[in-house]
């Protein structure tokens, strides 16, 4: 239940520019799974799921099923693994172009807030400049004393234990990425086809980064370009620390007020 907005939400800013997605944390197939959304949009689209759980590779094979157009995969590796994911998911996203990394609602898996970031960087640092970061995570900044309640129980019974974090953690995810607006909020405010009015908060949070374009070399030819897709730097592009809202493929970018200048 707590991956269908961010879903249905980010795609909106994500799909179009990058049709290739790693879903790491796939949870046992429902209504609306990664690869369904994405190919309702854009039929070529190329998913991996990602999952450890003996549940889901059970069910593997709902999870399989693609448009002839595009591709859909599954990967039994363990989030902590970031280099087993890489590894296995080679080859059906090309990660010499830009991806889509969703990571819906695992990270809270991972109990280590540093050990958490360092998971999301190493995947990070694998794919090229253009490639967009998709999270959500159960937070304390709504209901957080019947959160807190409910996560100890869940705790204490034996699952894989889970946490909630705060925005400011959540942010932290998001790091050497351009945050792009509404920023990391609740789950619920991240459709695009509902009025802010309409929309109620929820104890998931969660938020959508573009990997920063950065100057690089082409392999044996000396000659400068931009990593990333083939074409022009994103029209408004600013220099990361300018703490300023640009524009960039007609998406709206929260520039982070003092991270590393690009070189």
């Amino acid at each position: 239940m707590n991956k269908c907005p961010a879903r249905k939400g980010a795609w909106g800013q994500v799909g179009g520019a990058c049709p290739k997605f790693p879903a790491i944390g796939t949870g046992p197939p429902t209504a609306d799974n990664t690869h369904e959304v994405a190919q309702h949009v854009d039929p070529s689209s190329r998913i991996v799921h990602v999952d450890n759980d003996p549940l889901v590779l059970v069910h593997a094979n709902a999870l399989l099923t693609s448009a002839p157009e595009g591709v859909t995969a599954y990967v039994d590796a363990d989030v902590r693994d970031p280099g087993a994911i890489l590894r296995q998911a080679a080859g059906t996203p090309d990660f010499g172009r830009p991806v889509a990394i969703t990571m819906l609602g695992i990270l809270n898996f991972v109990m280590d807030t540093d050990d958490t970031v360092s998971v999301v960087r190493r995947l990070m640092d694998a794919v090229p400049s253009g490639s967009h970061l998709v999270v959500s995570h159960p937070t304390t900044e709504v209901d957080g004393e019947v959160m807190t309640q409910a996560v100890e129980y869940w705790n204490s019974q034996g699952s894989a234990s889970t946490s909630l974090r705060s925005r400011a953690e959540l942010v932290r995810f998001l790091d050497g990425v351009d945050v792009l607006l509404p920023g990391v909020v609740s789950c619920s405010r991240r459709r695009p086809d509902e009025a802010e009015a309409e929309a109620v908060d929820v104890t998931h949070f969660g938020g959508v980064g573009r990997k920063r374009w950065t100057a690089g070399r082409e392999q044996g030819t000396g000659a400068v370009r931009r990593t990333g897709v083939a074409g022009p730097c994103p029209s408004g592009w600013r220099r990361a620390g300018s703490g300023r809202t640009t524009e960039g493929n007609g998406d709206r970018v929260e520039v982070p007020s003092s991270p590393q200048e690009e070189p």
